[in-house]
């Protein structure tokens, strides 16, 4: 059962959830179709035929088809493999093209044409070719070109053509050399000498002058063009550098070049450009150069070619590394220059590990070399670094492989302290371990383990430190995650060695117990499994959740019957069920805790750490409360789980004030656990003097509770979050304190058989569809149950204490459970205390003396009205909402609006409703108004009141999106294409004879929404018929000022298409509405509705408007309706220009 390799850890930390749909899964679904579109558009894209039938290439092709191919393969990176089948076929299409490109001349006639539209398709192709090379690597592709060296002389014209052109379009792109010097270095792998490819017209070429590089005698003419093309691109910023390197490595390393002198002519040079100088090249030259070093020592390992020159390269390297001076340090600057020092430095090690010769020495300063880069602030370059001590520690003796592995777990044991006793169940501390280092170190094991290049006796020390790794967090000042490579570097640590070690060997290991996240006895592979589970369950990082799932999958797979539930463990901690957080936390860990002891332990305490209720968002914080609920419930003991609570509660008294988050963490998770308490009648009488009554009776005591903690708790920093938390926890006792009462009661003589019980137990919905009637009865059975039994209420401090800490959170901020609880803690009180908090409610809410006040209390009330029912309550909703209204205040009446939606309030204030539809404020925010009109429509689909099916038309074909959206929903249309969508409406509103109140929105968004809202309500207006009543319609929303222009602007609009005819009652409106006014919209709506009744007099008089653009719109008015006015600028005319204009007009 082996696993893919985890995520290496280059990528970094990715963010807490992957997609819910995994993107490899879909593409794995439209793979087919994407290649297909591929294969059927690349020969249009790239021919075309000729008037002879001939099929001949392109010269040029548009950006936006490229951009389209490109597109097509982009996805494939996911799934690189995907592309293997199709690689044969589709590469050579590209290659050929090209080629055909080069050899067909350019067209004589061709005109100069937008660059941004199209392009060469030489350079698109090359796009295609990269975007191939970028999605399956260079090495994959090049082997689907043609190796034909014929080509050779062709691309080499081709390239050394294009560098040298001037015209910005004609010059060649870096894909078009990319591609070409990838494709020449293929050429070069020809078998026979260079010499016999060169053709005849190219012998007499001379040597370029190259700084520093001389040249051999008898250099075939080749050669000559191709090593001054390299070394220019070798210095390249671009990824030509990359292929550049490899031509001219390819090139030098050729048995022919060797023998004549052109290998050891270029190294020098190399080395002669690396010396200290007084021109300081860019840091791409140096890279460059080190690049083709790295390469050339590669390419030669196990042979001798390049051991006369190891010494120098290697001093060259240890100078870059320590000495000081201008080039040195600007190689050391740049972290790619860094990295390839290190492939340098590998490949000497490399070279002087395969030869007798004496080397040992440089091996020891390379690897110490090595060790200090494995702290390197650069990801790539700790990467590099920890991959090279791997390798070279693979073939050294034993010994000192040994002493390698020795040094990194020496370094690793320098950021750790080992608390004695452990704090908070961690054994450990890493506050000073500095995480780059810590990641280039674990790294380094995972390497080495992956060669299996660490001593069996080491292993005890390196699934310590893996171990350790696993659960590495640190936060920077700001708070975020710096951890998370290290998590990665660990899980790649564990996959390797899960992979490379035999069931016997790990039998044998045994790591410290300190180290682990749970302490437990177990194997060590258990251990190590169950660290595992937790990583891929909690880990805030995606990547890391899913390296964890692969190399547990692994460790299982390769290591059979030695995990507990080991194969349904691997199929719940899976690939795609820990991509998303949210619901590897909330099912997954509980699947996972139901498996074995070994997890729910685990899970359970990692949920009460960094991973868990120390999280700094709170949404995560409420997901993780909810998700610790589950994986405690999923063992059912009550004493379990009494202590579990006391843990929780011992761990918030042990928390400083100011860790606000934790604590709001910790509150909810206690809550989760006592909400997850299924209390019911049969429960309740069965568990009579059982664990349940004791668990029962344990949480409903006052005395060292949490609530007696909470009464004295306060915190200055988030105090809302405080308040959301005890909310909640006073939501999930409610029940506790009614089965506690319950259990008196049943213990008192001849109640067991009392319904009173059952009644008493079962507590009415508040919301909207609930029934007064159950809420009356129950109230009614409250009272009974307090009259007859005066000993059986809650218990009384924690009912002070609620009281208490509701009081404080009222008076904080809009939080929905602090509403929720104040209501439904009405239930537990007896009439006159009831009534006096409601009483004290009603005050408060009355306040309004700035705006925004007393919104907890307005909900609060509205969410207990069915308990209350009392008149006072819609007074004095009613009354902030008039006041609100009149001041604008949106903040408290939306708040409102919010209340009533929920609430059994919502059928007596339907007026409330209907001004909220009715808001079209605006201030210097915008439509504010909107805000109003949201919240209003929601609770008119919940209300369903006849009375409000005009508005809700009119919100439904509003301009603004969302409040569009609200309209729909609340009158449950069906969701259409735009067009669709307002014909709907069209038709419902001539259904129901409401079209003047759909128009009253419709007109604006037919002036004044976004151009496709415009688009969709002209067109469904024009294809809707009925005319004539539309045009009464908008000539009746005409006399709404609110909408007033919206409403002229589209009658205009229909006399265009030919629907709207002159109406002299209209004529005389229009004259009406623009009268002396200064609305320039207005006015302009105004002309283009006398253009459609052919009012040429009136607008003939409006030639001399004071406006200058009202004056040209006029004219151009007149000018499409009869023909006059042409050539004058009507910013400037004079009053004989009008008259002139009334002659040709036949007006006076």
């Amino acid at each position: 059962m082996a696993a893919q390799k985890p995520a290496n850890a280059s990528s970094g930390a990715q963010g807490m959830d992957a997609p819910e749909d995994d993107r490899d899964i879909k593409l794995q679904r439209v793979s087919a179709d994407l290649l297909a579109d591929l294969d059927s558009s690349l020969k249009p894209f790239l021919w075309k035929t000729t008037s002879s039938g001939n099929a001949k290439v392109r010269r040029r092709v548009r950006v936006r088809a490229t951009d389209r191919l490109v597109v097509l393969l982009e996805p494939f990176q996911e799934l690189p493999q995907l592309l293997d089948p199709h690689l044969d076929k589709l590469v050579p299409i590209l290659a050929n093209a090209f080629l055909a490109y080069l050899q067909s001349p350019p067209s004589k006639n061709q005109h100069a044409v937008d660059s941004q539209l199209l392009v060469p398709v030489s350079r698109s192709i090359c796009r295609l070719l990269y975007t191939f090379c970028k999605i399956r690597g260079e090495k994959v592709i090049v082997r689907f070109l043609s190796t034909e060296t014929r080509h050779l002389e062709l691309l080499l014209s081709a390239i050394e053509a294009g560098s040298s052109k001037s015209a910005a379009s004609d010059a060649w792109g870096w894909e078009e050399r990319y591609i070409t010097l990838l494709w020449l270095s293929q050429l070069l792998l020809a078998p026979f000498d260079l010499a016999s490819i060169s053709s005849a017209d190219t012998v007499d070429i001379t040597q370029a002058a190259v700084p520093h590089l001389e040249w051999p005698a008898n250099v075939p003419a080749v050669a000559l063009r191709v090593i001054p093309l390299a070394i220019r691109y070798l210095s390249s910023s671009g990824k030509e550098r990359d292929a550049a390197k490899i031509l001219l490595v390819r090139i030098a390393t050729r048995r022919d070049m060797q023998q004549l002198g052109i290998l050891r002519s270029l190294v020098r040079w190399a080395i002669l450009e690396l010396q200290p100088s007084e021109v300081i090249q860019p840091a791409y030259h140096y890279i460059g150069i080190l690049s083709f070093i790295a390469g050339v020592l590669g390419s030669s390992i196990g042979t001798s070619d390049m051991s006369s020159f190891l010494p120098s390269i290697f001093q060259l390297s240890q100078d870059i590394s320590s000495s000081e001076n201008a080039v040195f340090s600007a190689i050391q600057s740049s972290a790619v220059a860094r990295k390839t020092v290190i492939k340098v430095l590998r490949s000497i090690a490399a070279l002087d590990l395969s030869s007798s010769s004496e080397g040992s020495e440089r091996v020891e300063s390379i690897i110490g070399t090595l060790l200090e880069y494995i702290s390197d602030p650069a990801t790539p370059v700790r990467l590099a670094a920890s991959k090279a001590l791997s390798m070279v520690a693979l073939k050294l003796e034993p010994e000192m492989a040994a002493q390698v592995v020795e040094a990194v777990i020496d370094s690793l044991a320098v950021g750790v302290k080992w608390l004695e006793p452990s704090i908070n169940n961690r054994g450990f501390h890493i506050s000073n371990a500095n995480p780059l280092e810590w990641h280039g170190l674990i790294l380094t094991l995972s390497h080495l383990l992956y060669r299996r290049s660490v001593p069996l006796e080491s292993l005890d020390s390196i699934l310590t430190y893996l171990a350790i790794g696993l659960s590495f967090e640190q936060r920077s000042t700001s708070g975020s995650s710096i951890g998370a490579n290290v998590r990665d570097a660990s899980c790649f640590g564990i996959w390797a060695l899960a992979r490379r070690f035999t069931t016997k060997e790990l039998s044998f290991v045994k790591i410290k117990a300190t180290a682990l996240s749970c302490a437990q006895k177990a194997s060590t592979l258990q251990c190590l499994a169950t660290e595992l589970v937790i990583s891929g369950c909690l880990d805030p990082a995606g990547n890391i959740r899913r390296g964890a799932s692969a190399a547990l999958q692994e460790l299982i797979g390769r290591h059979p019957d030695t995990v507990e539930e080991g194969i349904q463990v691997v199929q719940v901690v899976d690939y795609h069920s820990v991509a998303l957080r949210s619901r590897a936390v909330q099912e997954t860990a509980s699947q996972a805790a139901r498996l074995s002891s070994h997890y729910y332990e685990g899970l359970k305490l990692a949920l009460l750490g960094w991973r868990g209720v120390q999280d700094i968002d709170a949404t995560m914080r409420r997901t993780i409360a909810t998700g610790f609920g589950r994986v405690v419930w999923t063992n059912p003991d009550y004493t379990k789980i009494h202590l579990v609570i006391t843990d929780l509660a011992s761990r918030l008294r042990s928390l400083p004030v100011r860790e606000a988050g934790e604590a709001h963490g910790l509150i909810l998770c206690m809550a989760s656990v006592i909400d997850g308490l299924e209390l019911n009648v049969s429960d309740i009488k069965s568990g009579l003097r059982g664990d349940l009554h004791h668990f029962v009776l344990s949480l409903s005591t006052f005395k060292g509770s949490i609530f007696e903690f909470l009464n004295t708790f306060e915190t200055t920093k988030s105090p809302e979050l405080l308040a959301e938390s005890s909310s909640r926890l006073m939501l999930a006792m409610y029940p506790v304190l009614r089965a506690d009462v319950a259990f008196r009661l049943l213990s008192l003589p001849g109640v067991k058989d009392n319904n009173i019980v059952e009644n008493f137990l079962e507590v009415p919905s508040l919301d909207l569809d609930a029934s007064f009637e159950h809420v009356t009865r129950y109230m009614g059975t409250l009272e009974e149950l307090y009259e007859s039994a005066q000993t059986c209420r809650p218990n009384e401090g924690i009912s002070k204490t609620i009281r208490s800490l509701l009081s404080r959170f009222l008076a904080l901020d809009d939080i929905d459970p602090v509403c929720e609880a104040a209501a439904r803690f009405l239930f537990l009180l007896d009439s006159p205390e009831r009534s006096l908090i409601i009483l004290d409610w009603v005050q408060r809410a009355s306040s309004s003396n700035r705006n925004g006040e007393g919104k907890v209390y307005l909900r609060a009330l509205l969410k207990a009205f069915p308990i209350a029912q009392q008149p006072q309550i819609l007074e004095v909703v009613r009354l902030r909402w008039a006041v609100g209204y009149e001041r604008h205040d949106i903040e408290i009446c939306s708040t409102i609006l919010l209340a009533l939606r929920i609430s059994m309030a919502l059928p007596h204030c339907v007026a409330i409703v209907g001004e909220g539809l009715d808001d079209y404020t605006t201030d210097a925010r915008g439509d504010i108004g909107s805000l109003l009109r949201i919240e209003a429509a929601k609770a008119a689909g919940a209300l369903k009141d006849k009375n409000l099916f005009g508005k809700l038309l009119r919100v439904s074909v509003e301009k603004l999106d969302k409040v569009r959206a609200e309209g729909q929903r609340a009158l449950e249309a069906p969701t259409l294409p735009l067009q669709e969508y307002f014909t709907y409406f069209l038709n419902l509103a001539l259904q129901s004879d409401e079209m003047v109140s759909l128009f009253e929105g419709y007109v604006v968004s037919a002036d004044a929404g976004s151009e496709d809202v415009v688009r969709a309500s002209r067109a469904a207006l024009v294809d809707f018929g009925h005319g004539e009543l539309v045009c009464e319609t908008v000539f009746t929303v005409m006399k709404n000022e609110r909408v007033q222009v919206s409403a002229m602007e589209v009658m205009g609009f229909l006399f265009d298409m030919g629907i709207a005819r002159f109406d002299k009652q209209m004529f005389m409106f229009v004259q009406r509405a623009h009268y002396q006014t200064k609305n320039v919209r207005k006015l302009e709506a105004a002309v283009k509705l006398y253009g459609g009744m052919e009012a040429l007099k009136k607008l003939a008089s409006m030639l001399l408007h004071p406006y200058p653009t009202i004056r040209s719109l006029v004219a151009e008015e007149l000018f499409v309706a009869k023909g006059v006015g042409l050539g004058v600028d009507w910013g400037k005319a004079n009053k004989g220009d009008v008259e002139g204009v009334k002659r040709e007009l036949g007006v006076n």
